[in-house]
């Protein structure tokens, strides 16, 4: 029916894009299992300074290559390398700026909270103990790895990836 309505050209380029949509979708899979486990085994913080700073650097490595290829092919004066400098400092306060951002959104939120709750009610204001902060936390995220939780219950990721049916499937995928 394609041949004959004129459109077997297009097959190809369905074809192309179908391959580029699985790949993406086979990346974003991976990654998502990868920053998964990595959050499961490290504390936030760890996750955000690390992964973030990595990120940071390979965005900025990424625009530096780009502008490297540019710059072999034109030449810039004075004024177009400043541009350049602006773009990079740009590119590495950008994440502070949206991080403070939340922080001020998150500030405006508990202050109206707070301010709608003092008058509901007709008491002092609720002084927070102080707290011990010489408490470690801990991190048991090897502990509970091959107990498969009860009928109903959640898995972490590292229960999901070992329990039985994921070896199953990873197994068969494996063997295609």
């Amino acid at each position: 029916m394609m041949a004959t309505a004129g459109a077997c050209y297009i097959f190809g380029l369905y074809q192309m894009t179908l391959n580029l949509i699985s790949f993406f979708k086979d990346v974003g899979a991976n990654v998502g299992i990868i920053s998964g486990l990595i959050n499961e085994v490290m504390l936030p913080w760890v996750v955000v300074l690390a992964i973030g700073a990595a990120m940071n650097f390979t965005s900025l490595a990424v625009f530096l290559l780009v502008m490297i290829i540019i710059e072999n092919n034109m030449s810039f004066d004075q004024e177009e390398y400043g541009g350049i400098a602006a773009a990079v400092i740009f590119l590495l306060f950008l994440h502070l700026g949206v991080v403070f951002g939340e922080e001020y959104r998150r500030w405006k939120e508990n202050k109206s909270s707070s301010l709608s709750s003092n008058l509901t009610q007709n008491s002092a204001p609720y002084v927070s103990e102080p707290t011990n902060f010489s408490e470690k936390i801990i991190c048991n995220w090897n502990q509970n790895v091959f107990k498969l939780p009860q009928r109903g219950e959640d898995y972490t990721i590292l229960q999901a990836l070992l329990c039985p049916e994921m070896m199953t499937l990873f197994l068969a995928t494996m063997c295609d």
